[in-house]
């Protein structure tokens, strides 16, 4: 399957498999690049470091409030290349405090 294709093509599990594929290079980033997902990405993966997605449900959503408070530990310290810049980026404070942020365009 084309890692850069946009839409569903092929069969259910074809699909599963492939959104399954991407979002463990994502989870696989964040849980070694993110001090934040460390500990929180941790039951999901098995000894062998393989994602037992039976788990899934297990992972605690992050709050606004995480976000706000988790400083340095939310953020990359590793990039990929080849992504574009990254910008820094402020919500208008709707809710009552705002949340900023570091975004790709």
């Amino acid at each position: 399957m084309d890692p850069e294709r946009d839409g569903a093509v092929g069969s259910r599990d074809d699909n599963l498999a492939y959104q399954r594929e991407r979002l463990a290079r994502l989870l696989r980033h964040a849980a070694e690049h993110v001090p934040f997902y460390r500990d929180r990405l941790a039951s999901l993966f098995d000894g062998s470091g393989k994602i037992d997605w039976s788990r899934w449900g297990a992972v605690p959503l992050p709050t606004r409030k995480d976000m706000m408070e988790g400083g340095d530990a939310v953020r990359s310290d590793a990039l990929p290349r080849g992504r574009g810049a990254v910008t820094r980026s402020t919500t208008s404070g709707s809710t009552g405090a705002a949340l900023t942020g570091s975004l790709r365009p």
